[in-house]
């Protein structure tokens, strides 16, 4: 196996050190709707017709999120 090209079967660790690949670091990003969650009464009428369709049932008269 050729040690230049990194391939599946290397740790990443290796890799990095070795040069072929750039260091990371992981961040943790939560978004507003994550945080505040989704209001029905908020969305524009297209929305609501959209996701009306698709989480509302009928028989049931429930919201299925």
């Amino acid at each position: 196996m050729e040690t230049v090209n990194p391939t599946y079967v290397n740790e990443v660790d290796q890799v990095i050190r070795d040069g072929l690949l750039a260091g990371f670091k992981a961040l943790l990003v939560s978004l507003k709707f994550q945080r505040d969650g989704v209001k029905y009464d908020d969305l524009s009428n297209g929305e609501k017709e959209e996701y009306g369709e698709k989480f509302y049932d009928e028989e049931e008269m429930a919201w299925y999120f």
